[in-house]
C-alpha cells in the first residue's frame, strides 16, 4: 500500500480520492480474507496479488487486482501452531448476538469449531473485533452486501463440523446434522439436496453405444472429501466476487473522456469506430475541419490505448529460511510467468493500435 500510495500522490489525485479509498477497502477486506498466522509470521498474506496500474497520458487511469494463488488447504487444515485465516476470528469476535443467530453461530468459538481447532485457538479478542468492524465497514464502502459475504463465511466454518460416517450396511450417514441442516439454510438450499451432492457421485457408462448416467453413494471418506472440497470452494468463490467487485469500483475519474470505458476492449471498439468514421470521410475526399476532427479524435485513442501499465507483484513466501535460493529462484520464475502474461497481452493490442495507427495516418496523407 506504501507504493500505491506514493503513485497515487505523484499521478493519481493523492489518497483522498474515491479511487484511493475503494482500493484502500478492498485490501483491508483482502487482507482478512487472505491473511494467516504461520509459525514464523503473525500476519502471513496466504494469497499472490498482482496488481496492475494502468497509466496513460502520464496519470493513473485504473487499477485492477489480479489474485493467482490462495492457500486453499488452509481453510480445512490448518498446521497445528499455525491459526486459519484471519477472518474467521475476526467475524467470531465481531458478530452481535443478533448477527450470530441469524447465521446460526450461537456457541461457537475456535475451540469447538474444527476447521479452527485443528490449530492455534488462541486469540486476542478485543483486537479481532475491532479489526472486523473495520472490515464491515470496508465492504460497505465497496458496496457489498455484508450479510451474503458473512453466510458464506459461516456455512464454510459449520461445514468442518459435518463427519460423515458408514452405518455399517453400505449407508454413509451425517454426524452433525444440526450443523448441515444449518449450511443448508445459510447457502439457500434444501438439507436433502445438500446432503445428496455431498454423499453421491455421477459418472456416465456407455454400453453397446447407449451412454447413461449413474449415480453411486460415496464410502465415508471420500464424502469428507467432498465436504472439504465444498467448503474450499465455497471460500475461494468468495474472496474471487469480493476482488471482481472492487475491480469494478476502481477506474480512476479523470478527465480523459475517450478513455472512460470498462476494458481495453471497450477502448479498441472506439477506436474501430472512429476509424470506419474516419475512413468514410476520406474516401469521400472530404477536407473539412469535421472530418479531420474525426480523424484526430481517432489517433488519439490510438496513442491513449498503448500507453503502458506499472506492475506490482506480491507473493507470500520467505518465511523458511532453509533453501533461501531455492525459493528466490521459484519466486523469479512465476512473477517472470505472470509478467510474460500481461506482456503478450499488451504487445497484442498494442500491434492492433498500431496498424490502426499506420492506417489513420495514410488516410490523413496528402493527395
Amino acid at each position: 500500500m506504501l507504493l500505491l500510495r506514493q503513485l497515487f500522490d505523484v499521478a493519481g489525485g493523492g489518497p483522498e480520492t474515491d479511487a484511493f479509498k475503494h482500493l484502500a477497502a478492498a485490501f483491508t477486506v483482502l487482507r482478512s480474507l487472505g491473511s494467516a498466522k504461520t509459525s514464523s509470521n503473525s500476519e502471513s498474506s496466504r494469497i499472490g496479488h498482482f496488481i496492475e496500474v494502468q497509466v496513460t497520458d502520464g496519470a493513473l487511469y485504473r487499477t485492477k487486482i489480479h489474485c493467482y494463488f490462495l492457500d486453499q488447504t488452509r481453510v480445512v487444515h490448518p498446521l497445528p501452531n499455525e491459526k486459519n485465516y484471519h477472518i474467521f476470528y475476526q467475524m467470531l469476535a465481531g458478530l452481535s448476538q443478533e448477527e450470530r443467530v441469524k447465521l446460526n453461530l450461537e456457541g461457537y468459538s475456535p475451540t469447538n469449531l474444527q476447521y479452527l481447532m485443528q490449530g492455534d485457538t488462541r486469540q486476542d479478542e478485543a483486537e479481532d473485533a475491532i479489526r472486523f468492524q473495520s472490515w464491515k465497514s470496508c465492504l460497505g464502502l465497496l458496496g457489498i452486501p455484508f450479510m451474503d459475504v458473512v453466510r458464506v463465511l459461516a456455512a464454510v466454518l459449520l461445514l468442518g463440523n459435518v463427519n460423515f460416517a458408514d452405518n455399517g450396511s453400505g449407508e454413509v450417514v451425517a454426524k452433525g446434522e444440526t450443523e448441515l441442516a444449518s449450511v443448508a439454510r445459510l447457502l439457500g438450499i434444501t438439507f436433502s439436496s445438500l446432503f445428496r451432492g455431498i454423499t453421491t457421485r455421477t459418472h456416465s457408462e456407455t454400453t453397446r453405444g447407449n451412454t447413461q448416467l449413474i449415480k453411486t453413494t460415496c464410502d465415508a471418506n471420500i464424502a469428507n472429501s467432498i465436504r472439504d472440497s465444498l467448503a474450499k470452494a465455497l471460500y475461494c468463490r468468495t474472496v474471487a466476487t469480493i476482488v471482481r467487485r472492487a475491480n469494478s469500483l476502481k477506474r480512476l475519474g479523470s478527465t480523459l473522456g475517450t478513455l472512460s470505458s470498462d476494458s481495453n476492449d471497450s477502448v479498441h471498439n472506439q477506436a474501430e469506430v472512429a476509424s470506419q468514421h474516419a475512413s468514410t470521410i476520406g474516401t469521400a475526399g472530404s477536407k473539412s475541419s469535421k472530418s479531420m476532427a474525426a480523424l484526430n479524435n481517432a489517433v488519439n485513442i490510438a496513442r491513449h490505448a498503448t500507453d503502458g501499465s506499472i506492475g506490482i507483484l506480491d507473493m507470500f513466501g520467505f518465511e523458511e529460511p532453509k533453501n533461501l535460493r531455492k525459493q528466490i529462484k521459484r519466486f523469479g520464475e512465476n512473477a517472470y510467468i505472470l509478467i510474460e502474461v500481461h506482456n503478450i497481452q499488451k504487445v497484442k493490442q498494442r500491434i492492433e493500435m498500431f496498424q490502426l495507427y499506420n492506417r489513420l495516418m495514410y488516410l490523413t496523407e496528402e493527395p
